[in-house]
Parts: structure tokens; C-alpha cells; sequence
């Protein structure tokens, strides 16, 4: 702002004009929102309605689903299958796989106490 424009008057009349607009603005909002509709519409309710009958029927779907399927039977099956085993807890742990050891693959050497080793030489 230039220098020369700028003066305490016109600071002074600028904060007060708009104090004057918020207090202007709040008083016509207090006025005006009792006039205003509240509650909700009609088309609000019939939609709710339908989207009620929509979950219920699909709650319905999956309960008999659920039912139909015998999860506990067919859990504890898989996991036996699976080689799961239960714990304590009732959390499912999976078992370790053991692996078969591979026909291509020598025994590891083993060192005896004397240092020497029990692998076989290797054929240059």
C-alpha cells in the first residue's frame, strides 16, 4: 500500500465497516434459518428403505450360504489337509514342511575330532 494513501481514519472506517457486514450477515442467518426446511424428504426415506431391503435380503443370502456350507466341519478339514496344527491358543499354525532330500545331492562332510574330513575326494 502506498504511503501516501495510507492513513489511521481510513484503517479505523475499513475495520469497523466490516465488523458492521459480520454482524449484518449473522443477524440475517439467525432470522433466516428457522424459515428454512428441516427434516428430511421424502425421496430420503423411500431410498433408505429400499437399501434396508437390499441388506437384509443379501444378510439373508449369506447366513444361509454359511449355513449350507458347514465352515466348522470344512475348516477343520482343510486344515487337516493342510498340515495346520491348532494350538493352545486356538491359533492355527502351519507345520513346518520337511523336505526329502534330492537324489542328486552327497551327504554333508562331516569334521572329525582329529580334523579330517569323511567326505569323499572329488575326481578331478
Amino acid at each position: 500500500m502506498d504511503h501516501t494513501r495510507d492513513n489511521p481514519l481510513k484503517r479505523f472506517t475499513a475495520f469497523w465497516i466490516a465488523i458492521a457486514l459480520i454482524s449484518v450477515f449473522g443477524l440475517a442467518s439467525l432470522f433466516i434459518s428457522p424459515l428454512a426446511a428441516r427434516g428430511e424428504s421424502e425421496a430420503y426415506q423411500i431410498k433408505m428403505e429400499e437399501r434396508l431391503d437390499l441388506k437384509r435380503g443379501t444378510l439373508a443370502q449369506q447366513e444361509a450360504k454359511v449355513a449350507e456350507m458347514n465352515v466348522e466341519e470344512n475348516s477343520a478339514l482343510y486344515l487337516k489337509e493342510m498340515g495346520v496344527k491348532p494350538t493352545a491358543s486356538g491359533m492355527a499354525v502351519p507345520a513346518a514342511p520337511v523336505a526329502a532330500p534330492l537324489a542328486d545331492q552327497t551327504p554333508a562332510a562331516e569334521t572329525q575330532a582329529d580334523g579330517s574330513s569323511t567326505a569323499a575326494p572329488v575326481a578331478d
